[in-house]
């Protein structure tokens, strides 16, 4: 079985398909454009974190980037910041969103990635929004696991397993 990652365009439901690459400068720029994050910013240019860019098989159109840390040591994924494009960006467009479900691929590349590197599937991320945190909370079990703070959210790895699992396909 292989991932086969898609969204969902929003106002139909269809599936578009799409893939992940490691992120490139010409995708940074992109974000001057209405992205909530610049992402040539110091924090996102980490050398540590692993960028990874989400765009469309059909028209190659960037619509999401996600930063992500390997925790060797604890074998664990760190999602250290994820945002979807203007589009489609529920913070920014949510009724009127291009495409629905890219924090899910971006959550779900980051179960391959801990796989891909022999980890457990454990991820951890920062809901930036007591919205989100809720989100990740009802749809992926996510649980808060500091009590200084309820933002930074685990995923165990039966459920991010489950999570991955929603695209995998035969060969």
């Amino acid at each position: 079985m292989i991932p086969k990652y898609y969204v969902k365009e929003f106002n139909n439901g269809n599936d578009i398909y799409v893939f992940l690459e490691s992120a490139k400068l010409h995708d940074y720029k992109l974000t001057k454009d209405g992205w909530q994050t610049n992402w040539i910013s110091d924090f996102i240019q980490d050398p540590y974190l692993d960028k990874y860019a989400l765009k469309t098989i059909s028209t190659n159109e960037l619509i999401g980037l996600a930063a992500y840390r390997f925790m060797e040591k604890e074998r664990t994924i760190v999602i250290e910041y994820m945002e979807a494009s203007p589009a489609s960006n529920p913070t920014i467009n949510h009724d009127k969103r291009k495409y629905s479900g890219i924090g899910k691929v971006l959550i779900a590349f980051a179960v391959q990635l801990a796989i891909d590197h022999g980890f457990d599937g454990l991820i951890i991320l920062k809901a930036k929004t007591t919205e989100l945190r809720k989100h990740y909370i009802k749809n992926y079990n996510a649980f808060s696991f500091r009590r200084d703070d309820m933002f930074t959210l685990m995923i165990a790895p039966d459920d991010s397993y489950k999570l991955f699992r929603d695209y995998l396909v035969e060969e």
